[in-house]
Parts: structure tokens; sequence; C-alpha cells
């Protein structure tokens, strides 16, 4: 799941998709520590709802990341969630 989500997150900024009004954010001291707090959040998340079962994510979840994310892209980060299990 992390590995899609950061190459996604990479193919995005490639493409320069961002707001033009968004600020610009420091990496060390403002990005990474948020980006490491939502990822704590949603191991978290997961760890009680994994696995997902295919209905919880249809296609109207992924109507907001239209924008920024192609079908494919969004058909990949489906499977990855769908993929998630918990440790035994």
């Amino acid at each position: 799941l992390f590995r899609v989500l950061i190459a996604q997150a990479t193919r995005v900024q490639e493409r320069g998709t961002g707001a033009a009004d968004a600020p610009e954010l420091e990496l060390a001291g403002a990005l990474r520590p948020a980006i490491s707090a939502l990822g704590d959040r949603l191991v978290a998340t997961l760890a009680h709802v994994a696995p997902l079962a295919p209905a919880t994510v249809d296609a109207g979840d992924w109507a907001p990341l239209a924008p920024w994310l192609d079908e494919r892209e969004r058909a990949e980060l489906r499977a990855a969630l769908l993929a998630v299990r918990r440790a035994d």
C-alpha cells in the first residue's frame, strides 16, 4: 500500500497538479512529520478494519481523487487497499 502511495504521490508531483495558490511546504520541518503522522494513522486504522470488503471501497469513494489520479491509478490504489491483511 505504501509503495503504491509513494509512487502515485511522485507522479502527481511530477505532473504539477497541485493547487497553484498552495503555500510552499518545508520538507523536513512540516511535510515529513505530517506524512509520518498520517502513515501512523493509516496503519492504526487498517489494523482494525483489514481486510476490507470490496463493497466498502466502491467507485464513488474515488471521485474526489480524479483531479490527481487517473482511472488506472485509482484502480491500483483500490487494489492495494483491498490487499492489506493483518499480520499474524
